[in-house]
């Protein structure tokens, strides 16, 4: 979650995706990181 929060303060976009189109928040869910997840929301991520 750190590393998220880093990212997202300098600059990150928080919906960039991935080459296979996914973005932060897919993969957050996808392995179960709630406070990651929460971060992503919190920053405006699409759901």
């Amino acid at each position: 979650v750190k590393c998220a929060q880093v990212l997202l303060e300098n600059g990150a976009k928080v919906d960039s995706l991935d080459k296979n189109k996914n973005t932060a928040l897919h993969y957050a869910a996808g392995y179960g990181r709630k406070e990651c997840v929460a971060l992503l929301l919190e920053s405006g991520a699409a759901v």
